[in-house]
C-alpha cells in the first residue's frame, strides 16, 4: 500500500501517537493571537468561496505537518499559529506559518516564483 492509499484516520492517529517528548518546546501563541490568526484565515477562506483541497493534497499537508517540530501532536495543533491542522489543511487559501514550502495556498493569485 502506498502512502497515498493510507486511510486518513491512520495517518492522523500515527501522528497523535508519537512520543510527547519528541515535540519541540515552545511557548504557544496567546489566545488573542490564535483568535486573530483564525479570523484572518477564515475571512480569506470565505471571501474566496470556501475552497477545499482534494483528498490527496489534504493527506500530503497533514503528513507535512506531522513531520514538523512545531506540531503539538496530541491536539494536532500548530505551535506557531495555534490552528488545528486537521481543519486548516483542508482550506485551499491556507498556508504553513513556518514556511510556505511545507505547504502553500492553492489559489490562482498565489505565485510562489514571483
Amino acid at each position: 500500500m502506498s502512502k497515498e492509499d493510507d486511510p486518513l484516520d491512520k495517518i492522523i492517529n500515527n501522528i497523535k501517537n508519537r512520543d510527547e517528548h519528541e515535540e519541540l518546546y515552545q511557548k504557544p501563541p496567546s489566545i488573542l493571537k490564535m483568535i486573530a490568526n483564525f479570523a484572518i484565515s477564515m475571512a480569506e477562506f470565505i471571501a474566496k468561496g470556501a475552497p477545499i483541497v482534494n483528498m490527496r493534497d489534504y493527506k500530503q499537508r497533514v503528513r507535512a505537518c506531522g513531520n514538523c517540530p512545531h506540531l503539538k501532536t496530541k491536539r494536532m495543533q500548530c505551535g506557531l499559529c495555534g490552528c488545528f491542522v486537521e481543519h486548516k489543511a483542508k482550506m485551499k487559501t491556507a498556508q504553513c506559518p513556518d514556511t510556505p514550502q511545507r505547504w502553500a495556498p492553492q489559489t490562482p493569485e498565489y505565485r510562489p516564483n514571483e
